[in-house]
């Protein structure tokens, strides 16, 4: 088995929580992922990851990515697939 990832976090634990506050439902996982990495003392692998948040480990383990690639703004980022308008505003959708 494959050693556990260690991904450094940079927010803080109060943005982290304030942000986790200000997102839409289908996007609060992936702050609550960033909360559980930074209040882990050691590295927690994809499965653990999916374990505790209630995903498919390959979903844990493609945020995880996300956000070492590029960070949260990356993280945050939902694509829509179809031509419905959203009905949450762009500015609903981010942390800033």
């Amino acid at each position: 088995m494959a050693k556990p990832l260690n991904v450094i976090i940079k927010e803080d634990l109060p943005f982290l929580q304030s942000c986790l506050k200000k997102q839409p439902v289908h996007l609060k996982k992936r702050i609550q992922m960033l909360i559980l990495l930074k209040k882990s003392e050691a590295p927690l692998s994809k499965m653990e990851l999916a374990k505790q948040l209630g995903v498919d480990p390959d979903t844990a383990q493609r945020w995880r990515k996300s956000y070492i690639d590029r960070g949260i703004e990356k993280l945050l980022e939902f694509k829509r697939t179809s031509n419905i308008k959203p009905l949450i505003d762009e500015h609903l959708r981010t942390c800033s």
